[in-house]
């Protein structure tokens, strides 16, 4: 993850189970979660009261989808935990909606929107703050039966309110490229 201030750029893991359930024709249900990890690439910048903070947090996310044909479409709730982000640490929630499409035996491709809001982890990062809203894009292509190449973007702007009054404009872009496996047997 990039942010325009030094003290914000940080790189940000997880590893997150996830569990997918049939519900009837079509439709299915998918909760996960697990743990994360934040370092700050420039450690000199950190603001002081961020340096105590732990570098550890958690990812969950939940999603209900309908396949019709080659497309599918989707609400998704998304909740991680990222600390040492801003002063006092921050937790983000995405709330969306999905549209993806398959083209030939290899390719997809998916696009969602929707909002997101942050609120702070421990009083000193001024509690709730507004929302936003977040556009997201992923291709993959299958390599193998089980296994796929993937790029994803998402970009979401939001106005951070700070301790004492004011705001703070924060960017937040990410990108990903990765290689994920996916069982067929496990349904």
């Amino acid at each position: 993850m990039w942010n325009s201030h030094p003290a914000q750029s940080l790189l940000y893991s997880s590893l997150k189970a996830t569990v997918q359930q049939q519900l009837g024709a079509g439709v299915s249900v998918a909760v996960g979660g697990g743990p994360a990890w934040n370092r700050t690439l420039n450690p000199q910048a950190r603001p002081v009261s961020a340096a105590g903070l732990p570098a550890t947090g958690y990812t969950a996310s939940a999603d209900l989808t309908m396949q019709h044909g080659h497309e599918q479409y989707g609400a998704a709730w998304n909740r991680s935990e990222q600390v040492s982000l801003i002063p006092g640490g921050v937790t983000t929630q995405l709330l969306g909606l999905q549209y993806s499409v398959q083209w030939g035996s290899s390719w997809s491709a998916s696009a969602s929107a929707g909002y997101s809001q942050f609120a702070g982890v421990n009083a000193s990062s001024g509690g709730a703050q507004p929302g936003s809203t977040y556009v997201a894009g992923q291709i993959s292509y299958r390599i193998a039966s089980d296994w796929s190449l993937q790029t994803a973007f998402s970009f979401n702007s939001q106005s951070l309110l700070m301790v004492g009054g004011g705001s703070l404009p924060l960017h937040r872009a990410h990108a990903s490229f990765g290689l994920s496996y996916q069982s067929g047997g496990a349904h």
